[in-house]
């Protein structure tokens, strides 16, 4: 560190607070240094003792800072249910995905719609017209064939076809 920076220093426009390392380690620094523009005056107070190992430095809201444990941001457990069916408990975060699959917030509530599954089929060996909402396992061994597609389609239809036989199924 070049000079030593006062107090005054500190107070000027921009300015950080600046602790050093030990020299004989070398030159660098960590600071400390307000927003470019504030609401209001902001203090914090600094904790009394250390916390423990995985804790972190929260605020009270109060301009009070303290050692606390935090969470991976979820707040309280949630419960999944299918027909009654407890699925998960005690769990913060669920990925959802899939076509179709939506997510909207309002408050704490999160509201997530799934398109109904899709009704699978028997396999499938020679040419078929598909219908919405069926998926097909498709098996091209003895010979290709053609799928047509509905003729009315809705937005947001979902039909699946699957290699059954690992011959590949190729749309053209």
């Amino acid at each position: 560190m070049s000079k030593a920076r006062t107090l005054a220093d500190l107070v000027a426009a921009g300015g950080a607070m600046r602790l050093a390392e030990l020299a004989t380690n070398g030159t660098n620094t960590v600071g400390l240094k307000a927003p470019d523009a504030l609401a209001a005056d902001v203090t914090w107070k600094m904790p009394s003792a250390d916390g423990t190992n995985g804790q972190a430095v929260v605020t009270d809201g109060a301009g009070n800072l303290l050692f606390a444990t935090v969470g991976g941001g979820g707040g309280s457990a949630i419960s999944v249910s299918d027909e009654g069916t407890l699925l998960t408990a005690g769990v913060t975060s669920f990925n959802f995905t899939g076509a179709g699959v939506t997510a909207t917030a309002a408050g704490n509530a999160v509201t997530v719609n799934v398109p109904p599954a899709l009704t699978w089929q028997a396999v499938q060996t020679t040419g078929f017209t598909a219908v919405a909402g069926r998926a097909y396992p498709c098996n091209t061994t003895s010979a290709a064939f053609t799928v047509t597609l509905p003729a009315s389609p809705s937005a947001g239809d979902q039909i699946t076809l699957t290699d059954y036989a690992g011959t590949g199924v190729r749309i053209t």
